[in-house]
């Protein structure tokens, strides 16, 4: 009897120890922990375009939807940048004034110069609909970065030539408290090319955000963004080129036996019934 007692304590102490190793590598890997109703420490401080120091926390006066990118990416992080300014020309809510737009980069090396040309590149497009100051381009120190990702639960990790993350939207109350989060959905990614975020969903969220109220997002499959494309998509992507093709050969085969079919019955004087 001692020895299976014995035997379960110790297989179950390798119980505790395996979900132990597996909740702190879970934590570890890039994600989303969604920490709605909480807020971001109003000390966090960072650098607008030009370089001068702010405070985070005065520019959350009002609603915010926050985009965490990294100015370097051509991936996702393009994309979601277009599909924000995109989505502040559907709006029935006006940017500046009903609410802000404030991107931050996670990457310690990026710098104002780096956010200036962003700024460049992705107002242009839309400056008609972004009234000035509407959209902030921001970079930050390591540990502030640290501090807002940690606080909204974004993480994150350093691979080659660039980082693996989540691809979302977080929405700020005013004073910093966490509304809610917009995924872009893997499901919807590759449909709805190039990204694109719903008006009427994100204007809801924005005047929720704007009442003091939160609400958890919606658990859709959560789209990553790789500075490469994974091995697994990648080979996924290939085998549906693949099929496409072997379908069309298919389609283009039937259609020339059916048509020489027909140009050999016409030739015989073959009638149907």
């Amino acid at each position: 009897m001692r020895h299976i007692v014995k035997r379960g304590v110790f297989l179950a102490a390798i119980g505790l120890a395996s979900c132990t190793f597996l909740l702190a590598d879970a934590a570890d890997r890039p994600g989303i922990a969604e920490h709605v109703g909480q807020s971001i420490p109003r000390e966090i401080v960072v650098l607008d375009d030009g370089g001068t120091a702010l405070s985070l926390a005065d520019l959350v006066d009002r609603p915010v939807i926050l985009a965490l990118v990294y100015y370097s990416c051509e991936h996702i992080c393009p994309q979601v940048l277009g599909a924000l300014g995109q989505l502040a020309s559907e709006m029935s809510l006006t940017p500046g004034a009903d609410y802000r737009l404030v991107t931050l980069s996670f990457d310690a090396a990026d710098t104002p110069a780096d956010a200036a040309k962003a700024k460049k590149n992705y107002l242009k497009p839309f400056a008609r609909s972004l009234p000035a100051g509407s959209w902030s381009f921001l970079t930050a120190s390591p540990d502030d970065i640290r501090k807002l990702t940690d606080a909204v639960g974004f993480r994150y990790t350093a691979d080659s030539h660039g980082f693996i993350h989540p691809s979302v939207l977080v929405i700020l109350g005013p004073g910093g408290r966490i509304a809610g989060y917009i995924h872009v959905s893997k499901t919807a990614y590759g449909v709805g090319y190039p990204v694109t975020f719903p008006a009427v969903a994100v204007a809801a969220s924005l005047r929720r955000a704007a009442g003091g109220q939160f609400e958890a997002s919606s658990p859709l499959p959560l789209l990553f963004c790789y500075p490469h494309e994974p091995e697994g998509q990648r080979g996924f992507y290939r085998l549906l080129s693949t099929l496409g093709v072997v379908t069309l050969a298919v389609m283009a085969g039937l259609f020339l036996f059916f048509l020489a079919a027909g140009r050999r019955g016409s030739r015989t004087g073959v009638k149907g019934p």
